[in-house]
């Protein structure tokens, strides 16, 4: 995704863009490595960066959440996966 803001047309018909922000999808980034020498690690969020070096995706919940079922009983020494 590309933001272009603010963008200028000077009286000679030339195109400038002044500032802009760009996001790529970190799946493309193997085919455009030039693109990943660009990347600004201290401009992302710790805990994303940090999941990505186990190729894991890292989403923030805005809620609590938990597990439910079995799963929800790993490490209680009752059900055969501890």
């Amino acid at each position: 995704m590309l933001e272009i803001n603010p963008l200028f047309k000077t009286s000679d018909e030339k195109i400038i863009a002044v500032d802009c922000k760009m996001n790529l999808d970190d799946n493309s980034l193997m085919r455009h490595p030039e693109l990943e020498a660009l990347r600004d690690i201290s401009e992302e969020d710790a805990t994303e960066v940090e999941a990505g070096k186990y190729n894991l995706n890292f989403v923030k919940a805005g809620w609590q959440c938990g597990m439910h079922g079995e799963w929800s009983r790993i490490g209680d020494g009752n059900n055969g996966y501890d």
